[in-house]
């Protein structure tokens, strides 16, 4: 009966415009999980470059193992793939073991969902919070087969989501993104923080900037071919991991062209963000167990910054938020 139910809801890919897929380590099995949900191309090649290739290698290189200074948080994480406005994969990161004895725990579970053609602004609350009652009902479950029906119900409950959301039209991509992050970060006492953050995606990876050239750093360089990947640490600046998730995409969003991947992953219980523009990589995705203490935030980084990039910061900030009055009237 288990078998069959297993093969019922890992069936190939439909033409539905939401797929979910569960994958990872959990006490229903005797080691990795078989993908349970509905199996796409690019779920399959998000669950390599994440799982496989991302998580795999960085606990088989030892880059998570526990040493003196250092400290490596559990899996308990919120992430975003966007390639574009509709299209989208959503991942929400358990601690987890496996049903053995020893109950072996490197590796996380995983519940994500692949959208094509549907909105993130009107589907993505609402696939987020299916997404955590899942995910949290499957982690009480011990038995292989109460799983997969969380998973093939969760499926059916995303599909009503889905039609809800395609009958919305097409949410323009909210201005004022940079407005917003430069407001956040003043109450936290930043606006520091945020120069020196858009000063090094200046320096360092200008081809991906929207703005390059107007802040004094040099000429516009040629737009991405999207091979570059580039990981940046940033602080939360939001109350929990979901906000966190919509400032960053919104601040991403104004800053990067719009060609480049964007990966925003957020700890739940930590106080930063996780921002990889381009492929994900395993270099890359080692932020993810990697506290400040290894891995600091880029706004603490003291650079030496000349004070006409400053200015020039405060310029975009400004035409940011005419944007966003534009756009709210």
């Amino acid at each position: 009966m288990i078998r069959g139910l297993l093969k019922k809801v890992a069936g190939g890919p439909d033409e539905r415009a939401i797929n979910l897929l569960a994958f990872g380590k959990h006490p229903g099995w005797g080691d990795h999980m078989p993908d349970l949900g509905t199996v796409s191309d690019r779920l399959i090649a998000f669950k390599q470059a994440l799982y496989t290739d991302g998580i795999g290698k960085n606990i088989n290189s030892g880059r998570w193992q526990e040493a003196e200074g250092r400290s490596i948080i559990p899996f308990d994480h919120w992430g975003v793939v966007l390639d574009t406005q509709q299209s989208w994969i959503l991942a929400r990161l358990w601690a987890s073991r496996d049903g053995t004895t020893s109950g072996r725990s490197h590796y996380p579970f995983v519940v994500s969902a692949e959208a094509q053609n549907v909105s993130f602004d009107v589907a993505g609350p609402v696939v987020m919070a299916e997404i955590e009652s899942l995910g949290a009902q499957c982690m009480e479950e011990t038995e292989a087969g109460a799983v997969a029906t969380e998973i093939s119900q969760g499926q059916s409950r995303i599909d009503q989501i889905a039609q809800a959301a395609q009958r919305h039209k097409p949410c323009k991509v909210t201005a004022g993104g940079l407005a917003r992050a430069a407001r956040a970060a003043d109450a936290h006492d930043a606006h520091a923080g945020l120069v020196r953050l858009i000063y090094r995606l200046e320096r360092d990876i200008p081809a991906y900037r929207l703005h390059s050239g107007k802040t004094g750093l040099g000429k516009v360089p040629k737009r991405p071919t999207g091979t570059l990947a580039y990981h940046i640490r940033v602080p939360r600046w939001a109350d929990d991991a979901t906000a966190a998730l919509n400032l960053w995409r919104g601040f991403c969003q104004e800053m990067v062209v719009s060609s480049v991947p964007l990966s925003i992953i957020a700890p739940n219980s930590h106080d930063w963000v996780d921002l990889i523009f381009g492929m994900l990589t395993n270099e890359h995705l080692a932020c993810l167990r990697l506290g400040l203490d290894a891995l600091a935030s880029t706004t603490d980084i003291p650079y030496e910054i000349d004070g006409g990039f400053d200015v020039a910061v405060d310029q975009l900030i400004i035409e940011s938020k005419r944007l966003e009055g534009a756009s709210a009237s």
